[in-house]
């Protein structure tokens, strides 16, 4: 019995803790503090490599500091590391939208397809593949 209370206290301990951490990163998001954000998360990671949320959410803090090369890398690493549709899309268009920041427009292109692939209906994912479509266009 003295086990599992044991067991029970820490699994609780360490609910609260990551709990704590969230609160901490949603703080710094809403004071704009993406620097504290990204660290935050990143040592959450250390703790949880392939936590598809986190690596979205640091794509999300490395693309707001205009670090476009490793938000890019998380967020792929976030698609690869979900099975949630809805997080793939998400990070799929975060994708895309960090690579037409890098006037990588065919990947950028790609990444949009692969999101109506999952869902044909996004209207964010149809938009910006037009828009992408058309600076190809003029690129010829």
């Amino acid at each position: 019995m003295k086990s599992c209370t044991f067991i029970f206290l820490a699994c609780m301990a360490t609910e609260s803790h990551a709990l704590f951490e969230q609160y901490k990163v949603a703080q710094a998001y809403e004071n704009k503090d993406f620097v504290g954000a990204q660290k935050l998360l990143k040592e959450e990671l250390i703790r949880n490599p392939h936590n598809a949320q986190t690596l979205f959410d640091l794509g999300d803090t490395s693309y707001r500091l205009q670090e476009f090369d490793q938000a890019q890398a998380y967020f792929q690493k976030a698609t690869q590391e979900t099975q949630d549709p809805v997080l793939q899309q998400k990070a799929l268009f975060n994708a895309g939208n960090t690579l037409v920041h890098k006037k990588e427009y065919q990947a950028a292109l790609d990444q949009y397809k692969k999101v109506l692939e999952i869902n044909r209906d996004n209207q964010d994912a149809l938009h910006n593949k037009k828009v992408v479509e058309e600076l190809l266009r003029q690129q010829e």
